[in-house]
């Protein structure tokens, strides 16, 4: 049976690892095969705020938007979302960010606009 350890931690109000639970819960009698995370860290990305979102030029699905993450200068940033909106706040994955598939974010230009 495979249990979230979200779901562990409503029953349990100890304050230890996932792998310190799984310890306890096999010494309890409890056989656990594996702690498996579902996905990995995101250090890196924040929160944005949308202050210009338009149509790309060269493109009919995509938007080029302008996203402040509190520096100094906004992200030019293109996106697919069809959603997205002046004054949305949108999760902002940080050039140089891993994603838990693996995926690194990096610079680069999409349809000629970086």
């Amino acid at each position: 049976m495979i249990v979230s350890e979200h779901w562990l931690r409503d029953w349990l109000s100890v304050d230890l690892s996932a792998t310190e639970i799984a310890e306890r819960l096999t010494l309890a009698g409890l056989e656990v095969d594996a702690v498996t995370p579902l996905a990995g860290t995101l250090d890196d990305v924040v929160v944005g705020r949308i202050i210009e979102a338009e149509k790309h030029p060269d493109a009919a699905r995509l938007k080029v938007t302008l996203v402040d993450i509190g520096q100094e200068q906004p992200l030019s940033i293109v996106c697919g979302a069809s959603n997205a909106a002046v004054g949305l706040s949108v999760p902002v994955a940080c050039i140089g960010t891993k994603l838990p598939n693996g995926l690194t974010i990096k610079k680069a230009k999409m349809r000629g606009v970086e």
